[in-house]
């Protein structure tokens, strides 16, 4: 989830998304079960997020520019191109 938040400034931000893995293999190295999991869960933690902002902000009619749906939707099609395959390309 980490990289949805930390590792966007609208777009993946690549270099910050490799600083975390790296430092997060620091401290335990990922597996292979590892690996294949992050490429499911990132984008499955963007679709969480872009269902709970609809849901809870949305349609719930709340004035909060923060948490507009369309920022995660964004992520969501991202993860759906080419930088799934660069995501891997970090683990």
């Amino acid at each position: 989830m980490c990289v949805n938040d930390w590792c966007w400034d609208g777009d993946l931000r690549r270099d910050a998304a490799a600083a975390l893995l790296a430092g997060y293999r620091q401290v335990r190295p990922l597996t292979d079960a590892d690996r294949e999991a992050v490429l499911i869960e990132v984008p499955a933690a963007a679709v969480r997020f872009t269902i709970t902002r609809i849901t809870d902000v949305y349609l719930a009619k709340v004035d909060n520019p923060d948490k507009d749906f369309r920022a995660f939707l964004a992520r969501c099609d991202t993860w759906r191109g080419p930088a799934l395959g660069e995501l891997s390309s970090l683990l």
